[in-house]
């Protein structure tokens, strides 16, 4: 696989609204198409009509995570930010900020995290999970975050908790190896209650925790 190629062409398919068919993986097409919605289609058109050729992708790191390779490009012009997550040569993970360079040189750490948090965002709403954040390092086990409801997990039988773990496993693995210490250990799932708008702004910390689930 030319993933340089494969990143040029993303960049350019972004930057044309075009993100609804391969090589976009389905999950994200289903996102996409979604998203697209909320805009008026005269806009929609105008927007695609304004993007620019792109002339360049560099790339800017690779980071190995277990079996996943993760890219992150940027592109010019307009210096764009790409992240790109391949697994057995398809596209297990994507996301892009337009213009994120130009608005500010940021930290590359920073970069990579923000595009990682939302693309595994989007990933986990796929499965019907709503992934909302890593703790963890320093040696302790990678703290992979999930919201629901209580009355909804607590209600759950054996049989209905084990297929809950397993539509996490994966994008918590994932979020543990891109977002974590970079340790390969088993991460844990910590379930909580959804925080609400005013927790939130507050800063208040999180809500109750309902369950803690190590993953072997």
């Amino acid at each position: 696989m030319d993933v340089d190629a494969l990143a040029r062409d993303l960049a350019q398919r972004f930057l044309g609204y075009d993100i609804v068919a391969p090589p976009f993986p389905a999950y994200y097409a289903a996102w996409a198409k979604r998203d697209l919605a909320q805009i008026p289609p005269d806009q929609r058109t105008a927007l695609r009509a304004d993007a620019l050729p792109i002339e360049s992708v560099e790339q800017m790191e690779h980071r190995v995570a277990g079996d996943l390779d993760a890219y992150l490009y940027r592109a010019e012009p307009g210096g764009s930010a790409l992240l790109l997550g391949v697994r057995s040569e398809r596209i297990a993970y994507v996301a892009f900020c337009a213009g994120l360079y130009s608005v500010v040189e940021p930290y590359q750490d920073y970069t990579f995290a923000q595009l990682a948090m939302f693309a595994l965002t989007v990933r986990a709403e796929a499965d019907n999970v709503r992934f909302s954040g890593v703790w963890g390092g320093g040696g302790e086990a990678t703290r992979v975050n999930v919201d629901v409801e209580r009355a909804w997990y607590e209600a759950l039988d054996e049989p209905g908790l084990r297929a809950l773990y397993a539509r996490c496993e994966t994008i918590a693995r994932d979020a543990a190896l891109l977002l974590g210490d970079g340790s390969a250990a088993a991460p844990v799932l910590a379930f909580y209650e959804p925080q609400t708008g005013a927790e939130i702004t507050m800063g208040a910390g999180r809500p109750n925790l309902i369950a803690e689930v190590a993953l072997s």
